[in-house]
């Protein structure tokens, strides 16, 4: 049963890949939440490994680790983060009380260093504004890991869950959504996979987009 659930989340391949993140992601309760979620945690604990070890291979200090996990309130994401990179983790999280990501852009915030949204972008009215209020709050050298939901096919949204976020990226959107990152300094920091080549859940799945803000 352990082997079937593994392999309807990650691609077997991507085992080899994040063996020591999914150690520290399955010590963790993932009840109730989408079955590729594994992925999305592993590949941005993943990114954070390896901005890390650029950083110190350019320049022999390891980098701050202040980290902001956008909308992970709900979710043990954030305690991953905690164990994974040894900092300080805030969430900014509106459904938790706190201020919108927005607000946190201008309210003289400290920059982070390493900003996490997973599964968020797709809910936001304006994907366009909140990249830009997101980077506001990353300084520069940081790395953004965002991931959201994303099918095949563009159109309009006839998937499961359609009426719990306000667009499911597809690969015209996807490219624009890079196009708006590239206008803000935000560059390709590897990672990018908008075709995940897991199963598909409730007809769509995942991609990933992994930024570094230009210094």
């Amino acid at each position: 049963m352990t082997e079937l659930l593994l392999n309807r989340t990650l691609d077997p391949a991507d085992y080899d890949r994040f063996t020591e993140e999914l150690q520290v992601i399955n010590s963790y309760s993932l009840d109730g939440q989408h079955p590729h979620r594994r992925w999305e945690y592993a590949l941005a604990l993943h990114a954070i490994w390896r901005h890390a070890r650029g950083v110190w291979q350019r320049t022999q200090v390891l980098p701050a680790s202040l980290i902001y996990d956008v909308g992970g309130a709900g979710t043990t994401f954030h305690h991953m983060l905690t164990a994974w990179t040894g900092g300080t983790v805030i969430v900014i999280d509106p459904a938790v009380g706190t201020v919108p990501v927005e607000q946190w852009a201008t309210s003289g915030s400290m920059l982070a260093d390493v900003i996490t949204c997973v599964s968020v972008i797709e809910h936001v009215p304006d994907d366009e504004a909140f990249l830009y209020a997101v980077s506001c709050l990353l300084a520069p050298g940081g790395l953004l890991v965002v991931t959201m939901d994303y099918w095949n096919k563009c159109g309009v949204d006839t998937a499961e869950h359609r009426d719990l976020r306000q667009r499911l990226y597809c690969p015209q959107t996807y490219q624009q959504l890079r196009g708006k990152a590239q206008a803000l300094h935000l560059e390709t920091f590897g990672g990018v996979d908008p075709r995940y080549h897991g199963p598909q859940v409730h007809d769509y799945t995942f991609a990933s987009l992994v930024l570094r803000k230009r210094p």
